[in-house]
C-alpha cells in the first residue's frame, strides 16, 4: 500500500483499534468479536448439534449463523456464497458443515465449512440439482444424489476426495446412509428400489422393491423406517422389507428426528406425528400455525421454526425468538481518497479516509432519493449517486469534503442502470438503451444515442464510448465502440454472447469485460491493443453468475473481481491470485490506492489491505444510525449504540476442538 491511501487506510485502522472495546495485546486470550445480527432475508435451512452445543441456520443471503443452543447467542457468522444456501448438514464427528448453495436455477455447489474456524475446507461444482446432500452416521463419508443418471456421490468428509464405489448398476438415488461400521451402504432409487451394497467391494447384498417418487427422505433413529413424500403424501418404507409401514396427507413433510415427523405447510400450519409400529398418529403440543415458517426442525421436546425469523417452541408452546437482521440493508458503497461511502435507503454515510484521525467521526447525510441508489466516484474525489429504480430518476453529486450533494438537473426517461465518468463528463446508460454524455459541471448534454440491448458502458477516450450488450437486437457481438463525434459502431472481439459489466483502465490502454459465453462460462477477458483488438480470457467459472462483480484501482491498476461463489481475486497484470482472507459474500468491490472495500449480501462492509491481501476489518451501520467495526483480532469501535450490538466470543484452544 502506497501513497493517500496507505496514509488513510493505516491512520483508519489506527482510529479504529484505539477505540476497541477489546485490547489486543500479547497473551490475552483468543477473541473474536461478531455482530449480533441474524439473516437478512428467509432463513432457508436450519440444523442442530446437540453434542457441541450449538445449531447453525442457512439464509437467503447467502450466510451461515452459529448459534448457541441454549443461550440462543449468535457464536460467528459465515459468509458461504453471493448467492443462496439452500440446504445445510453436520457432520456428527466433527466441526464440519456441508452447504448446497445455488442461484435458483442453473448453477450448484457443494461447499464444506469448519464452523468453529470459519475456514471453507473445499468446494465442487454439481453437475444437476441435489436431491440431497448428508454426513454418514460415523462422519466419514459426505454423500450427495443428483437428478442424472450419474446420481450418487461418495465422498471423504475430510478433504472431499471421491471415495472408489463402482456398483454393476444403480438408478437416480434419493437417499444414501453408511452403516455406522463404514462397511454397507444403503441407497434408495426413484425408481423405487432399497438397496444395500458391499462398499469395497461395490457388489449388491440386497435389493428390495420399494413405494416410488419419494423425496425429502430421512430416516427414524434406530435406522428402520425411511419416511418422504410424494406430492402431498407421506410415506413411511420399512428399509428392511421395502413394505410400507404407515401412509397419511400432508401438505408437505417439514423434518424427521427420532420417532416423530413434522409436517408444516406452505400457509405456515404445523402437524406433529408420532410414528409408531405401523402407523403415524397426531401428538404433539406445539401443533398450530406459524406465519412466515417455511421449516421446521425438532428438537428434544419441541421445534425449531425457520422462516422470516427463527425461533424455538417448546413443547409447553412458549417461544423464543433469536436476534433478527439488525443490520442497516445498504444498497451500494463506493471509495475515495477521503471517504468510504455506504448508501442505504435513508442516509449515506461517509467515514473519513485522511487526515489526522483522533476519532471516527462519520458525516451522515440525507437520501436524495429516499429509495436504493447506486455510488460511482469520480476522478475529482466526489460521488455521483443515483436511483437504482423507477419511479424516481435523476443523478445527483455528493462532496465528500463538504458533507454537501448537489442534483445535476438531469432526468431520464427510465432507471439508470451503468454510469462512466471521465474528464468532468458523465456516461449514463438507462434500461431502455438511451446513452448520453452529460457535462457535470451544468448537466448540458454533448452526445446521446439509442442502443436497445445495452448492459454497460465504459470510457476509454474523448471519442470512444464502449458498450456492452446481449445476443439479438440485429447487431452482432457483446461488445461494441462507438465513436461520439459520427456515432459510428465498430464490434469488439469478446468470447461472450453476453456482457454483463465493464471497466475501462484508460491510462494503460485496457478494458476489461465479464460476460457469459456460448458454453454457459462466465468470463473475465482483458482487450488490449491499439484498437482494443486483442481479447485474453483471464479468469473463468462454469455458470452464468450475475452477481459477479468488478473493481479496478485507478493508481496501480490492479483489477479485484468476484466470479461465481469463490472468493475475492486479484489481477495484477501478469498473474491472479485470491485474498488471504476470502469474502465468498461480496457482491460489490470498490478499490482506490491500495484498499479495496466489499459489500456482502447481508449488507456488512468489509475494508482489506491490497498488498498482503488480509481484511482490515467490516463495518455495521444499524437502522438508528449507529455504527460499529470488528477487527480479525477480536477487537471492535463504534458509536455508543452501534457497540450494544458486538458480542465478544472466546474461541476455544485448538486442543479442545
Amino acid at each position: 500500500m502506497t501513497g493517500l491511501g496507505a496514509r488513510a487506510g493505516a491512520l483508519l485502522f489506527s482510529a479504529f483499534l484505539s477505540f476497541s472495546g477489546v485490547p489486543s495485546t500479547p497473551g490475552a486470550l483468543a477473541v473474536e468479536s461478531v455482530v449480533r445480527s441474524g439473516h437478512f432475508g428467509t432463513i432457508l435451512d436450519v440444523v442442530r448439534d446437540d453434542e457441541r452445543g450449538v445449531l447453525i441456520s442457512a439464509g437467503a443471503d447467502g450466510t451461515l449463523r452459529v448459534w448457541n443452543n441454549n443461550s440462543h447467542a449468535l457464536l460467528r457468522r459465515l459468509s458461504v456464497t453471493r448467492q443462496t444456501v439452500r440446504q445445510i448438514a453436520l457432520s456428527p464427528s466433527a466441526p464440519l458443515v456441508a452447504a448446497i448453495v445455488t442461484d435458483g436455477a442453473r448453477s450448484w455447489e457443494l461447499s464444506v465449512w469448519n464452523w468453529e474456524t470459519g475456514v471453507r475446507l473445499y468446494a465442487f461444482t454439481l453437475t444437476s440439482e441435489p436431491l440431497f446432500a448428508r454426513f454418514s452416521q460415523s462422519g466419514s463419508f459426505l454423500l450427495c444424489g443428483l437428478m442424472s443418471s450419474d446420481s450418487l456421490r461418495l465422498l471423504a468428509a475430510k478433504d472431499g476426495s471421491p471415495v472408489p464405489f463402482s456398483p454393476p448398476m444403480l438408478g437416480m438415488v434419493g437417499f444414501a446412509e453408511v452403516s455406522r461400521t463404514d462397511r454397507t451402504l444403503m441407497t434408495y432409487e426413484l425408481s423405487g428400489r432399497i438397496r444395500y451394497w458391499d462398499l469395497s467391494a461395490g457388489t449388491t447384498l440386497l435389493d428390495l422393491p420399494a413405494r416410488a417418487g419419494l423425496r425429502d427422505i430421512s430416516m427414524t433413529r434406530n435406522r428402520r423406517v425411511i419416511v418422504g413424500h410424494a406430492g402431498d403424501v407421506v410415506t413411511g418404507i420399512d428399509a428392511l422389507s421395502g413394505a410400507d409401514r404407515f401412509t397419511f396427507s400432508s401438505p408437505a413433510l417439514g423434518s424427521l428426528d427420532g420417532d416423530r415427523v413434522a409436517c408444516l405447510s406452505a400457509a405456515g400450519s404445523l402437524r406433529i406425528r408420532a410414528i409408531g409400529k405401523d402407523s403415524a398418529t397426531f401428538q404433539s403440543g406445539v401443533d398450530g400455525t406459524y406465519p412466515g415458517a417455511s421449516r421446521v426442525r425438532l428438537t428434544g421436546d419441541g421445534v425449531l421454526m425457520a422462516g422470516a425469523g427463527l425461533e424455538e417452541v417448546s413443547a409447553s408452546g412458549s417461544a423464543i425468538a433469536f436476534p433478527g437482521g439488525e443490520i442497516q440493508e445498504l444498497s451500494d458503497i463506493a471509495l475515495t481518497p477521503s471517504a468510504l461511502a455506504l448508501a442505504s435507503s435513508r442516509i449515506i454515510t461517509l467515514f473519513p479516509m485522511g487526515g489526522t484521525l483522533a476519532h471516527v467521526a462519520p458525516v451522515t447525510l440525507s437520501n436524495p432519493y429516499a429509495a436504493a441508489v447506486m455510488l460511482r466516484p469520480t476522478e475529482s474525489g466526489s460521488i455521483l449517486v443515483w436511483p437504482r429504480e423507477a419511479p424516481v430518476t435523476g443523478i445527483a453529486e455528493i462532496d465528500p469534503a463538504g458533507g454537501t450533494i448537489r442534483d445535476l438537473g438531469v432526468r431520464f426517461s427510465s432507471p439508470l442502470i451503468d454510469v462512466a465518468v471521465r474528464d468532468g463528463r458523465v456516461s449514463t446508460l438507462e434500461r431502455n438503451g438511451e446513452i448520453r454524455i452529460i457535462q457535470a459541471a451544468d448537466g448540458n448534454v454533448l452526445f446521446s444515442a439509442s442502443r436497445p440491448g445495452a448492459t454497460s458502458i465504459a470510457v476509454m477516450d474523448d471519442a470512444s464510448l464502449i458498450v456492452g450488450r446481449g445476443p439479438g437486437g440485429g447487431i452482432a457481438g457483446s461488445l461494441v465502440r462507438i465513436d461520439t463525434r459520427t456515432a459510428e459502431t465498430v464490434v469488439l472481439a469478446s468470447p461472450n454472447i453476453y456482457t454483463g459489466r465493464l471497466i475501462a483502465d484508460p491510462d494503460r490502454g485496457l478494458l476489461y469485460s465479464l460476460g457469459v459465453d456460448e458454453q454457459g462460462r462466465t468470463n473475465l477477458v482483458r482487450h488490449s491493443g491499439a484498437d482494443l483488438e486483442t481479447d485474453t480470457v483471464i479468469d473463468s467459472t462454469q455458470g452464468d453468475h450475475p452477481s459477479a462483480s468488478l473493481s479496478l484501482d485507478p493508481r496501480d491498476g490492479f483489477l479485484y473481481s468476484t466470479l461465481g461463489s469463490g472468493s475475492i481475486e486479484v489481477w495484477d497484470g501478469g498473474a491472479k491470485s485470491a485474498v488471504s482472507n476470502p469474502d465468498f459474500g461480496a457482491i460489490s468491490l470498490v478499490s482506490y490506492a491500495g484498499v479495496t472495500a466489499s459489500l456482502d449480501r447481508d449488507s456488512l462492509v468489509s475494508l482489506w489491505n491490497a498488498v498482503d491481501r488480509r481484511q482490515l476489518f467490516q463495518i455495521a451501520l444499524f437502522p438508528d444510525g449507529g455504527w460499529a467495526a470488528v477487527m480479525p483480532d477480536g477487537s471492535f469501535a463504534g458509536s455508543e449504540t452501534g457497540r450494544q450490538h458486538i458480542a465478544v466470543v472466546l474461541i476455544p484452544p485448538p486442543s479442545s476442538r
